[in-house]
């Protein structure tokens, strides 16, 4: 006699905390860095990690920005974004000094901004520092004009702490749905008294412009300041999540969108194939390993040549050529040696460290 066992289907559950892709933050962990240099910052909106920059708007403040390899202790992450003051500095006027994230408009249409479910966002990030006290987050539309500006608290020194704050949905005001900065997340380490505001959760009228609690703190006033942060994720929600931690790969791919880095691994790497455009000219075509965010600049260091019929001929300029997001020809100013129509290919010269980067950062 045989018996036969009923059977129940045993549905997963959900666990929110799995969702993919919440995070709205690129490179919250600061596990990308391609320019791998530290930044020294002044006088102007730079990057300094990948998909991060730093804003200021006066020449008196000076910090080193760097790739750290400080990090709370068992929550897996492996590098921070670390600041080092220059010179210790009072703020004034319109004085102000902020890490910062731009957020594109496209990747914020989700969060229902201009319409009656409008959702709320919740910021989450673990901070240290040696200067305790009251530091503040501003979140920046530049579509709207519009700021909420929230106070956290640095409680020990040298200590790396969780910091958790909440802001409510803009139900009056869309963002843009382009490529463009439509959303900036600014962590505020100086204001001068102009810029100071009551820090509030929710969206009021800020002139489009930087704003900083009035309780912010100045953390620029010693050259023995240091200040770290981590594990950055905001999502849609009144609840935080733990840290999404996103493949290398993945994490990558997205960095790139902004910025793409081509690396010598050794002297007289191949960068591509090309020929001599004239008897001046070698020019070759580039396609990048992900279509960037806008037609992108160039920056170079190191020496580049050209390889025709056996012979380098040294570049004395490199340029672009016929840009779009997808590949760029790069033109190469060689000396006159007859060789139009010569096929070759573009590499670095004897010194295993070039580099090509192209930008098409969201400052």
């Amino acid at each position: 006699r045989t018996h036969k066992m009923s059977q129940t289907k045993v549905e997963a559950p959900f666990v929110e905390n799995n969702l993919p892709f919440r995070n709205i933050i690129h490179n919250g962990n600061f596990y990308v860095h391609q320019r791998a240099q530290n930044q020294q910052v002044t006088t102007q909106i730079l990057s300094v990690i990948d998909r991060w920059s730093v804003a200021t708007t006066v020449n008196s403040f000076d910090a080193t920005w760097s790739q750290s390899t400080t990090v709370p202790t068992g929550q897996g992450f492996t590098n921070s974004l670390k600041c080092d003051v220059g010179t210790a500095v009072t703020p004034s006027g319109g004085a102000n000094y902020a890490a910062r994230q731009s957020i594109e408009g496209k990747n914020l249409q989700h969060l229902k901004f201009g319409t009656s479910s409008a959702e709320s966002l919740t910021l989450s990030f673990w901070v240290r520092s040696n200067k305790t006290g009251t530091y503040c987050v501003q979140f920046r539309g530049n579509d709207t004009g519009k700021s909420c500006v929230v106070d956290y608290t640095i409680s020990s020194a040298d200590t790396w702490e969780k910091k958790t704050m909440t802001i409510s949905g803009d139900t009056a005001s869309a963002w843009d749905n382009d490529v463009n900065s439509s959303l900036e997340c600014l962590w505020h380490l100086a204001v001068g008294s102009d810029d100071q505001v009551t820090p509030s959760s929710s969206w009021g009228v800020a002139s489009n412009l930087f704003r900083a609690s009035s309780n912010q703190i100045n953390f620029m006033d010693s050259t023995s300041n240091e200040w770290y942060l981590t594990g950055v994720q905001l999502e849609i929600g009144t609840q935080a999540t733990d840290f999404e931690h996103l493949p290398f790969d993945v994490q990558l791919q997205r960095c790139e969108r902004y910025l793409q880095k081509w690396l010598a691994d050794d002297a007289y790497d191949s960068v591509a194939n090309g020929a001599a455009w004239n008897d001046t000219s070698f020019i070759c075509e580039y396609r990048f390993s992900t279509p960037m965010r806008e037609e992108p600049t160039l920056t170079t260091n190191g020496t580049f040549i050209a390889s025709m019929t056996g012979n380098d001929r040294s570049a004395s300029s490199i340029t672009l050529n016929r840009t779009t997001k997808e590949n760029i020809q790069i033109v190469m100013t060689i000396p006159d040696n007859n060789e139009t129509g010569t096929p070759g290919f573009f590499r670095d010269g004897n010194d295993g460290d070039s580099y090509l980067l192209f930008s098409a950062d969201l400052l």
